[in-house]
């Protein structure tokens, strides 16, 4: 089905929209009658190349030119004809214009489409009205860069017209003086002179009538960039660090490059035609000539503002990032490959010469703002045309950093440590086009550099720590101040590192268990200030780490060794004791959860719920299990064989429920390993945890429960030993017990 039938078929509302879309830009009677056409052309490219738009404009308007002789029903003819009219006096000197005006049209359509097939539980409360003001705001400029461009085409027709009187008027001066130098003042008549300085002054208000619309094309291309290009390249900016956050995905450049390339053609084409000036009077200039007054302060306008949008255009689109830590850019490892890219946020009309870019790192800063100095190892890369959206790109893959210096890292009273250090990796190169030289240049955000992979947890709070709460590019000593982050804006950003790193986003009740971790559980949510220190530095109360390295050694433990059935749910994981013991106290005997550890990094337990005396639930807690046991046997299988001997009985496993009340096997069936291994030609033997049950002291204040402990000589029993052991006392004597 086309894009027109689906659009077509839209009700409500949506069809409102559709309707608003072509009240003032293409005619839908023509968007409706040759509709495949429309849709199989490459509007792309006519964007970019104005004699393809001249061709597809004249194949429409003889489509529309075939409709009229075509139709039979007499309204409806004239009603084709009537737009026809139309069209060729609204796209004839302008292809372009007609070519965006059907770009905005399609790409509206598509939206409109995107929005109305997405049911209301796809779109988040906020999002449409936020949505809305954005699109308002981008057709605001979608209208100013057409009327823009189609004003300058206009005054490109006047200057042709100039151009033709110019040359009668030039005529018929040298006519009158071939006539006065041959015959004198009597070979001229009076009507003659007179209608020679009418022609003049008719060239005359011709001339201020152009230089008035050159200047003020100027004006609103000058105001357009600053009030409404800046600030959407700015918005772009921003999102960029935090889509490096994990947020949301980075989209708009290619409507930034739309803009981008119809502004520069407008100001070179501005350019041009202030150049055929310059030319018309070198022929014939006069007193209060406005060209000759006017022109210089224009054309020194013009190319300001051509180097200004080249430059502001010249962006960073994919930021260094190491090739083995794809989810953390900006923290890069002395010695070892990383990669960035490079690109014109527009289409830049062919370069006659190879641009070729060159990186630097740290350019510009003092000695004194770093403990050490890195060396880039990078020769220069020509830019090349990308396919897909035909800018001028250039992708560097194979960075690397060195250290030249022997010495450490200062020791310096107030120095600041070397992953809170920030660093600048600088883009260089030099474009001369259409007469004029520009020194392009453009940085990444800052980087952090370590020298150990142990560093990266510390780089990598820092990276997140300055782009969550700056939009500065280049603020370099922002950690010997670093402000403090809202409870608001952190738990975003620590939504964001979840489910970018393991696939899945935290509830609610899991955002405010890491809230009380932080903060402490009296802390207010909506006003509560977090510093730099309490987040990574300080350690927690009573540990000997820190909030953020407790987090990520989760979000590690998560993505190496517990990613299926975090995926799946099973895990509650973020979850205080006090918070377990409320869940699990009513619940039937043998149903269990999981939570990380809040005592150990990286660290996973189960907690399973034991009748008790007087009919009173008891929780028990296993030890956490850590890498050092998941990366020997899958979690899955672990939950599936752990068995708990207790006063010389069968060894059972005691999970038989899932929180709140889904069989074990239910739960993690489709994650056991050892059940989906083919069969053997030999007896398979696998390892099964087993906790023995010992007395213990009465826990201390504060603690909600007891925990059980693995057994003393291995976390693993063998199975084999259990089985050959000739009673189950002398196997719980092989456990330990």
């Amino acid at each position: 089905m086309s894009q027109w039938q689906q659009v077509y078929q839209l009700q409500g509302s949506w069809q409102e929209q559709v309707s608003s879309l072509y009240n003032d830009s293409f005619p839908m009677e023509i968007r409706q009658a040759l509709a495949a056409w429309i849709e199989e052309q490459d509007w792309d490219v006519a964007l970019t190349q104005e004699s393809v738009a001249a061709t597809l404009l004249s194949f429409l308007l003889a489509q529309v030119e075939q409709l009229c002789s075509q139709e039979q029903d007499f309204l409806q003819r004239h009603n084709f004809k009537r737009i026809l009219q139309q069209m060729q006096g609204k796209f004839q000197a302008s292809p372009l214009h007609m070519v965006n005006m059907i770009t905005c049209c399609l790409r509206e359509e598509r939206r409109i489409l995107c929005a109305a097939n997405m049911s209301p539980q796809q779109v988040p409360a906020e999002e449409p009205v936020e949505n809305m003001v954005i699109s308002e705001r981008q057709k605001d400029i979608d209208c100013k860069v057409v009327a823009i461009s189609t004003a300058v085409q206009e005054i490109d027709q006047v200057v042709k017209q100039l151009q033709n009187m110019q040359e009668d008027f030039e005529y018929r001066y040298k006519m009158i003086k071939s006539r006065v130098a041959e015959q004198g003042k009597a070979g001229v008549e009076k009507w003659e002179v007179d209608m020679l300085q009418y022609a003049l002054s008719v060239l005359d208000e011709k001339r201020k009538e152009i230089m008035s619309r050159v200047t003020s094309a100027v004006m609103e291309i000058g105001t357009l960039m600053t009030s409404q290009l800046a600030p959407e390249l700015a918005a772009w900016k921003r999102r960029q660090q935090l889509a490096c956050l994990g947020g949301p995905q980075l989209t708009g450049e290619e409507r930034l490059q739309c803009w981008f390339t119809f502004t520069l053609q407008s100001l070179f084409l501005l350019k041009r035609q202030l150049d055929r000036l310059e030319q018309l009077i070198q022929k014939v200039t006069y007193g209060n000539d406005p060209i000759p007054h006017q022109k210089p302060q224009l054309d020194e306008q013009v190319k300001q503002l051509i180097c200004s949008l080249i430059k502001s255009s010249f962006v960073v689109e994919n930021q260094p990032c190491m090739h083995s830590q794809p989810q953390k850019p900006l923290v890069i490892k002395v010695g070892v490959h990383f990669a960035a890219k490079v690109r014109f946020l527009l289409r830049l009309p062919e370069v006659d010469y190879q641009l070729k870019v060159k990186t630097t790192f740290d350019k510009d800063i003092p000695e004194d703002m770093l403990n050490r100095r890195f060396v880039i190892t990078n020769k220069p890369k020509v830019m090349d045309v990308e396919p897909v959206n035909g800018c001028l790109a250039v992708d560097f893959r194979h960075m690397q950093l060195t250290d030249p210096s022997t010495h450490g890292a200062r020791n310096a009273e107030g120095s600041i440590p070397v992953t809170e250090e920030l660093h600048t990796l600088s883009f260089e190169a030099q474009l001369c086009l259409q007469g004029l030289s520009i020194n392009l240049e453009t940085c990444s955000l800052p980087l952090v550099v370590i020298s150990n992979s142990c560093q990266l947890p510390s780089g990598w709070a820092s990276v997140m720590w300055y782009n969550l709460l700056t939009d500065e590019q280049r603020k370099l000593g922002f950690f010997s101040d670093p402000p403090c982050a809202s409870w608001c804006q952190l738990s975003e950003a620590l939504n964001w590192q979840l489910n970018t790193n393991t696939g899945r986003s935290l509830s609610v009740e899991q955002l405010d268990m890491l809230h009380d971790k932080l903060l402490g559980p009296h802390a207010l949510h909506g006003d509560c200030q977090v510093s730099w220190s309490m987040f990574h530095k300080d350690n927690l109360p009573g540990k000997s780490f820190s909030f953020w390295e407790w987090l990520d050694s989760i979000v590690e433990l998560i993505k190496k060794y517990l990613h299926a059935i975090w995926i799946d749910g099973c895990i509650m994981g973020f979850v205080s004791k006090d918070r377990e013991l409320a869940l699990l106290k009513d619940k039937e005997p043998g149903t269990f959860l999981l939570r990380f550890s809040e005592s150990h990094l990286g660290g996973i337990t189960f907690t399973w719920v034991e009748p008790g005396q007087n009919g009173e639930a008891k929780l028990n807690s296993i030890e956490p299990f850590t890498k050092s046991i998941l990366s020997m046997r899958p979690f899955a299988d672990i939950i599936h064989d752990y068995k708990l001997v207790a006063d010389g009985a069968i060894p059972e496993n005691p999970l038989k429920f899932l929180y709140p009340d889904i069989p074990r096997d239910e739960a993690f069936g489709n994650h056991y390993i050892h059940l989906q291994k083919k069969a053997l030609p030999y007896i398979s033997i696998h390892f099964v945890p087993i906790s023995t049950w010992q007395p213990y002291a009465v826990p201390a204040p504060g603690n909600a429960f007891p925990w059980m402990c693995n057994s003393p000589c291995s976390p693993f029993a063998e199975l084999g030993a259990l089985l050959n052991a000739e009673t189950w006392e002398d196997a719980a004597d092989f456990t330990g017990n």
